[in-house]
């Protein structure tokens, strides 16, 4: 039997004092190259206007079952004292595009699992479009959506297939020698520059019947729309998720800023430039515990959260600098949890649309974040490899959010409601 390896290479978040007009130029004979380029004011103009109306395409029922998808997959993940951090919007469009080769009771898996319920394949593709087209023109933020397949050119892949992916995701495409070790090479290099160096190394070798590599990358690139001043950073404790406590560097402002708080929590909404995608970081109160705030987690509730931030105009807000570096993870077993089961079973794999004799060994996640004053910085990587076979006035109320303790937080497009990261800090 051939294999199929699925690589997410979710996304790298960077903020600084330049992060807008770069893209990736995607070939489909060559590696990704990562490029800056300056639009006139009448094309930056036009850009706005084009992804605001791509946000109208994007329907709210795709984006309500890829943020179901989203949190049931973070618990999955989530452990009490370890950092996790990931791109399900790279891990679900890598599995959409392994789904456009499926049939039969793998493809209805792939399709409970991932929350798609009675959409058809030509919707989920469109959608997918859409949201690429969406991101690659907002302003003053880089999110660039970079896809690829890589085919062994001993094996044959159906031509339908690829050509489905490679016009709905943009996908580059390219045929080589799986014997070859450079191969290897080029693989990491297309993951090393798609992520701008974010993550270097996916994989060390290609094994035998290997038949195809389906990857996504995200780059993510933008800085705080109230960035933090760096003198007002200074060293204090934070109070780990093991009962050690950590001296780290604290950011510190008061600014103006929509937050949210009730009995067991407070909460934040951190805006990137221009407003489009805001980071929102949640910390619970007293004795009360971030993980089973996660683990009490539903779409709904996450939905109720957003919609009852309120805007407060001198919000203290104390939160570490930090950097995450998650994975290389394997995600096969949680997918097997979550439903997906025959796409890894040779016997029971059922991916008639790529090659009739393949199934899927690996899907493979890797993401990093960096967090500081000017904005954030973080990558992800996801690799899928395929074998054959309350009310009270602002006088009285003195809002804050202070991090100085395990905190969960959220990266989303707040046009589209789209969750792009996720991640907890449970240890410094």
């Amino acid at each position: 039997m051939k294999k199929i390896i699925l690589l997410v290479v979710s996304s790298c978040l960077f903020m600084t004092s330049c992060v807008s007009n770069t893209v990736f130029d995607t070939g489909k004979n060559k590696v990704n190259t990562y490029k800056k380029v300056n639009y006139s004011e009448n094309e930056v103009k036009q850009r706005k206007i084009q992804a605001k109306e791509l946000a109208k395409d994007i329907k709210e029922d795709f984006v309500s079952s890829n943020n179901k998808f989203a949190i049931k997959l973070f618990k999955e993940l989530n452990e009490e004292n370890i950092n996790v951090f990931i791109s399900p919007a790279s891990i679900s469009m890598a599995l959409s595009m392994l789904y456009n080769g499926s049939e039969g009771n793998t493809k209805k898996q792939i399709s409970d699992t991932l929350y798609y319920n009675n959409y058809d394949m030509k919707y989920i593709n469109e959608q997918y479009k859409n949201l690429m087209g969406r991101f690659s023109k907002i302003d003053n933020i880089d999110v660039i959506i970079s896809n690829s397949m890589w085919i062994n050119k001993h094996y044959e892949v159906n031509d339908d297939y690829i050509n489905t992916v490679n016009s709905n995701y943009n996908s580059a495409v390219y045929n080589e020698d799986f014997n070859d070790k450079k191969t290897v090479n080029k693989i990491n290099d297309w993951i090393d520059i798609s992520t701008n160096g974010l993550i270097k190394k996916m994989i060390n070798k290609i094994e035998p019947n290997t038949i195809m590599y389906l990857i996504n990358a995200i780059y993510f690139n933008a800085t705080w729309e109230n960035a933090f001043k760096e003198r007002a950073t200074k060293k204090d404790n934070f109070n780990n998720s093991d009962g050690s406590i950590s001296n780290v560097k604290m950011m510190n402002q008061k600014e103006g800023f929509t937050y949210y708080y009730d009995d067991e929590i407070n909460a934040v909404r951190l805006p990137y430039k221009d407003g489009e995608v805001s980071m929102y970081a949640f910390v619970t109160k007293g004795e009360n515990n971030i993980n089973e705030f996660i683990n009490d987690l539903s779409k709904n509730k996450l939905d109720d959260y957003f919609n009852s931030f309120k805007y407060y105009s001198n919000v203290r807000v104390k939160i570490p600098k930090f950097k995450v570096e998650y994975g290389i993870k394997e995600l096969k077993d949680v997918l097997i949890n979550m439903g997906i089961t025959d796409a890894f079973d040779p016997s029971l794999a059922n991916f008639e649309q790529i090659n009739r004799e393949s199934y899927t060994t690996s899907v493979k996640h890797k993401a990093v974040i960096e967090v500081d004053e000017k904005g954030t910085e973080a990558a992800a990587a996801t690799i899928i490899e395929e074998n054959t076979k309350s009310c009270q006035s602002e006088e009285e109320f003195k809002p804050e959010f202070i991090a100085d303790k395990p905190f969960f937080y959220i990266i989303r497009d707040d046009r589209t409601g789209t969750i792009l990261f996720m991640g907890v800090v449970n240890k410094l």
